[in-house]
């Protein structure tokens, strides 16, 4: 029952797109009765769509920083709220100058009791020159933290090097309860699928072309002429690129973008699909658990995600969804699979039993919560 002062240091602006355990974290937190404050770059410092904001939480107290305020200003403001809000812990979200504001503390107060962790969320995408200095410099990144949390270890290894800081495992999640899913009916039943969904970034690291090419594939190749359409919720650096190719090759009447909407929105909107797609570009992001793919599950909708271990954690091919090479071609034939012949329902049931462990009030309290005592009682 011992109750944490937490101060969070957000690498995005607080309740932006792709962000979800930086807002969730504190927003249960605060919800468990523990004192959180939030230090988040404020919006008005990105120009770019891919920062749009998703979720609110009226009942936490945020403090905003513009994000390209001098580094120097910026720890010297954290370093005033620390000594006014008196903290146990101060969890960072991952960014390349984040591993200073430790370090910072540490200079200023040798006796400080503060504890730091370090939250690594997403791996290194486009890795650095591996040379020695580059490796010394990626290693000291984890120095000054006492732990070390992420969704997955290799993330964890691609952004700090070997580590030699403690790891604790903290996997996305879903909020189950804002969800009602659909009524999935008989397992034995066939599904025929009408509507596809893709939530998540349209950035170009995400390599979607090869989505909207298989489903140009799909739509071309499908003797009966079936209607279907495909709905992506998000935006990115690579939605002109990816509108200007759905246009020629024909798809506007398939493909819809439909832009970036609400947490409270989307899972509204979720349960009147089909199908989501979870495709995830698998030589960056091959370990990493998909958030979507969770989404997808607790709306009761079926999955057709790619065959990486991000998502082999939620979903076994073929037993509760199907998983598939990154081509235009394997995306295609699962598309034409689930349209003409149809998706058995016990797909549903299966990728369904685990849900629960997935709930982010479940993490918050029986990982990171649990994780926070033991770095306090370590020390």
């Amino acid at each position: 029952n011992h109750k944490l002062k937490i101060i969070y240091m957000l690498r995005w602006p607080f309740g932006a797109q792709g962000s979800s355990a930086s807002y969730m974290f504190p927003h249960i937190m605060k919800k468990l009765g523990h004192a959180v404050l939030a230090v988040s770059p404020s919006y008005l410092s990105y120009e770019e769509n891919a920062y749009r904001q998703v979720f609110q939480s009226s009942e936490l107290k945020l403090i905003t920083l513009p994000v390209r305020a001098p580094f120097r200003n910026k720890v010297t403001f954290l370093m005033r709220v620390i000594r006014k809000f008196r903290p146990d812990i101060v969890h960072v979200f991952f960014d390349d100058k984040g591993f200073l504001y430790p370090f910072f503390f540490r200079v200023c107060n040798p006796k400080g009791k503060v504890r730091w962790i370090l939250d690594i969320r997403s791996p290194e995408i486009r890795p650095r020159n591996q040379s020695w200095h580059s490796e010394v410099i990626k290693r000291s990144r984890q120095l000054f933290f006492d732990a070390i949390f992420t969704h997955e270890k290799h993330s964890a290894i691609s952004r700090v090097g070997k580590t030699c800081k403690p790891i604790y495992i903290v996997p996305p999640g879903v909020d189950t309860n804002s969800i009602t899913p659909k009524e999935i009916g008989r397992s034995s039943e066939i599904i025929k699928i009408r509507r596809f969904i893709y939530i998540g970034s349209l950035s170009e690291k995400r390599q979607l072309a090869i989505l909207i090419n298989a489903i140009d594939i799909a739509s071309r190749k499908s003797n009966v002429n079936i209607p279907f359409s495909v709905d992506f919720y998000g935006s990115g650096d690579d939605e002109d690129r990816l509108r200007a190719l759905s246009r020629s090759l024909g798809l506007t009447s398939i493909v819809r973008f439909k832009g970036v909407v609400s947490q409270q929105e989307l899972y509204k909107i979720l349960p009147t699909y089909d199908a989501g797609f979870s495709f995830i570009p698998s030589e960056n992001y091959f370990h990493a658990p998909a958030l979507k793919t969770l989404e997808y599950i607790a709306a009761s909708l079926f999955v057709i995600g790619s065959d990486i271990e991000g998502n082999r954690k939620f979903i076994s091919n073929r037993r509760s969804g199907l998983l598939v090479k990154n081509t235009p071609d394997d995306f295609a034939r699962a598309i034409l699979e689930s349209v003409t012949e149809g998706l058995p329902n016990y797909f549903r049931i299966y990728s369904r039993k685990n849900l629960k462990l997935y709930d982010w009030n479940t993490i918050v309290e029986n990982k990171l919560l649990r994780f926070y005592m033991k770095v306090i009682n370590e020390q």
